[in-house]
């Protein structure tokens, strides 16, 4: 059986001001010559990914189990920076990690990445990128030039005539296999573009568990609370680490293309963990935990079966971590993505994922299972309080959906 995952993530833009009309600062801006290595891109979207999930997880504390993919929320920030201008620009870049690049260097990164992930696709084991941009015609007039890029870049869907709450969630559905069916309720007065973004990823476990070894388990949360949810467990040759402050396990998925990584911290709460590392740290950690980091041996594994749903929106915690200007009516320069009838700024970004791990794979939008196996008395690594999970493409490190998990019991 096969789990596609997905994650979805959705742009507006408003219409305020005065005429706009596009100018290119510097036409260098857009060639598609890069100054970072392939490397150094990924490693510039882990640190990305960390400082947005410790800001995230600053903010919504409330939410035991919270689940982003980190990429969705680049390439959408990606697609929107091919239409900025002065400051607006720079601070999408700087969340981008990306300053030093240009904005056609960031197109030529994320073309080759797309690449990566096309040819390592396997039949139990796969990565879908979807993107579009849809907008109002009889408000706005898009750029020839931006949907020239969006389209040769990110394979962009651009359409004028589904620009209805009816035709936007029939792409989200169609682009995650109805796994997300709706992403929006309402389109504002003063709305008249989305850039959309989706993630499908389908995998099953390259090893995975026997349903006859799942269990009811009880464990005591935090907050002193007692939760009773479904326990995987097994035992099997596994990557494992272990440092003494974190334990962690390395599951990979067929074809080996992907992996999925549980930490726990040892001595610390989970946010009290997370909120003293920062994104730095959250980065250093991952980068620590690479494959070559990992000890294989018997270990017996027991990893929670669970499901998460999680919609947010984002808005806020974007202008924390620097993109301010795009949100200002006045200040927002988005001259690059067309004219309409006054300035263009971002209204709102909202993020969807749906997240299910079981004993065969990982399913929705926003993914990703460990299972872990022990016999007799090898050492017993269970993850039976909060953890951290990061789905990440093997090769280059790239987090594709990163969370933390605080209360499986709870979808």
């Amino acid at each position: 059986m096969k789990f596609p995952h997905l994650v979805l993530l959705l742009f507006m833009f408003l219409i305020a001001c005065e005429d706009s009309t596009q100018i290119v600062e510097n036409p260098n801006e857009l060639l598609p010559e890069t100054v970072l290595s392939s490397h150094d891109f990924n490693d510039r979207l882990l640190l990305s990914a960390s400082h947005l999930f410790v800001e995230l997880n600053k903010s919504d504390q409330d939410d035991v189990n919270q689940i982003i993919s980190p990429l969705s929320i680049q390439v959408a920030m990606a697609l929107l920076v091919n239409g900025a201008q002065a400051n607006t620009r720079d601070e999408i870049k700087t969340f981008l990690q990306l300053s030093d690049e240009s904005i056609g260097g960031i197109n030529a990164h994320f073309d080759d990445l797309f690449q990566s992930i096309t040819s390592a696709n396997k039949d139990n084991s796969s990565l879908t990128v979807s993107n579009a941009a849809i907008w109002n015609p009889g408000m706005m007039t898009m750029d020839t030039d931006y949907l020239e890029r969006i389209k040769g870049f990110y394979n962009a869907d651009c359409h004028e005539d589904r620009f209805t709450v009816e035709g936007i969630n029939a792409w989200a559905e169609e682009a995650t296999d109805g796994l997300i069916e709706e992403v929006l309720q309402e389109i504002k007065e003063d709305e008249v573009l989305f850039l959309l973004n989706a993630l499908l990823y389908k995998g099953d476990w390259l090893s995975g568990f026997d349903e006859g070894y799942t269990f009811d388990y009880t464990t005591e949360l935090p907050d002193g609370s007692q939760v009773t949810f479904p326990m995987m467990s097994s035992d099997y040759l596994y990557n494992y680490f272990d440092n003494g402050e974190v334990q962690a396990v390395n599951l990979p998925f067929q074809g080996e293309e992907y992996e999925m990584v549980f930490v726990q911290p040892k001595t610390e709460e989970l946010d009290q963990f997370i909120a003293s590392k920062g994104g730095q740290g959250i980065a250093d950690l991952f980068q620590t935990l690479h494959p070559d980091a990992f000890t294989e041996d018997r270990i017996m594994l027991q990893v929670p079966k669970f499901e998460v749903e999680y919609k947010r929106n984002i808005s806020e915690t974007l202008q924390d971590l620097g993109i301010v200007d795009a949100f200002d009516d006045s200040a927002a320069k988005l001259d690059g993505l067309g004219t309409a009838p006054g300035n263009l700024f971002v209204t709102r970004v909202l993020h969807d994922t749906y997240f299910k791990v079981d004993e065969k794979g990982v399913e929705g939008a926003a993914v990703t299972t460990v299972g872990v196996g022990v016999e007799s008395i090898p050492p017993v690594f269970t993850f039976d309080s909060p953890f951290i999970i990061c789905l990440r493409k093997t090769d280059s490190q790239t987090p594709i959906f990163m969370g933390k998990i605080g209360d499986p019991s709870k979808d």
